[in-house]
């Protein structure tokens, strides 16, 4: 699994991009995030993400699912789905700040 105290870096693919795109994210709002100082909420639905990393950024909070990277590096993460940010993620963010 993941480790989020080690992430220094995103990797990203057509694959991830294009499913970013679709939910209307590019790169630069994964590391818009990340730069935040975010919390990371570990993702406990059935979905393929280890974490969500959930930070504010201008005008609205975002959530972006990560999972560990194909390349196997472990300081790596894999983003690979994003939202404006649910009330209850806003809470555990702003509990954890």
């Amino acid at each position: 699994m993941l480790d989020p105290d080690l992430i220094e870096d995103f990797e990203f693919d057509f694959d991830n991009l294009v499913h970013l795109i679709k939910r209307g994210f590019e790169a630069a709002d994964v590391w818009d995030v990340f730069l935040s100082d975010p919390a990371f909420l570990e993702d406990l639905t059935l979905g393929s993400g280890d974490w969500k990393m959930v930070a504010p950024v201008p005008g609205t909070y975002l959530t972006i699912v990560l999972t560990e990277a194909r390349s196997g590096d472990p300081r790596t993460a894999r983003p690979i789905t994003g939202w404006e940010s649910e009330p209850w993620e806003i809470e555990e963010y702003e509990r954890q700040s």
